[in-house]
């Protein structure tokens, strides 16, 4: 039995930076829509450090999110 680890994002319906967030294990991965470009921020619960990158694109941030827990 196969199980699907493909990221399940959550939108926000009510954030003015499109607020999106998906959770894989203690991984809690956020993409935000500000100044023309998608911010990733990777977190691990039970963690202080904080991960950010930046892409062009919506589809990209999610694409490396994807990659970074597979």
């Amino acid at each position: 039995m196969s199980k699907d680890k493909g990221l399940k994002w959550i939108k926000s319906p009510m954030s003015s930076v499109q607020f999106q967030q998906a959770r894989s294990g203690r991984n809690v991965l956020s993409i935000t829509n500000q100044d023309g470009f998608y911010k990733l921020t990777h977190q691990i619960v039970g963690s202080t450090e904080t991960s950010k990158f930046h892409f062009d694109t919506e589809k990209q941030a999610q694409e490396y999110a994807q990659s970074m827990i597979n």
